[in-house]
């Protein structure tokens, strides 16, 4: 996408910066935030650390979704908080929430059992 800055390393200190091509998209990331992503690689391989089953990624939520445990997992600069005690249980509301989201978009589980 135009706005999805691409990352580069900082030789000097050796820690990650976000290298942006135009003034146009600092300005519009620094408005509306950066989406995190997940290498689809790493996602095709996660599961629930508690049931071991597929979970669903939520990216505009920066979530991943267990609809059996109704367990949110968050994820952080495009890493999985994958600590069962770092997860959020979702109430009835929510779940029915996040699964209409899930069929309306067609987001699809990380993997199939």
């Amino acid at each position: 996408s135009i706005l999805k800055p691409r990352l580069v390393i900082n030789v000097k200190h050796k820690w990650p910066n976000y290298c942006y091509s135009s003034r146009l998209e600092r300005i519009a990331t620094r408005t509306i935030g950066y989406m995190s992503t997940i290498d689809s690689r790493l996602l095709a391989i996660l599961a629930c650390p508690q049931d071991k089953g597929p979970l669903f990624f939520v990216a505009d939520e920066d979530a991943l979704y267990n609809p059996r445990l109704q367990r949110r997992y968050d994820v952080r600069d495009g890493i999985p908080v994958m600590l069962i005690d770092e997860a959020t249980t979702v109430d009835a509301t929510e779940h029915a929430r996040v699964m209409a989201k899930i069929a309306a978009t067609g987001i699809t589980p990380t993997f199939t059992a």
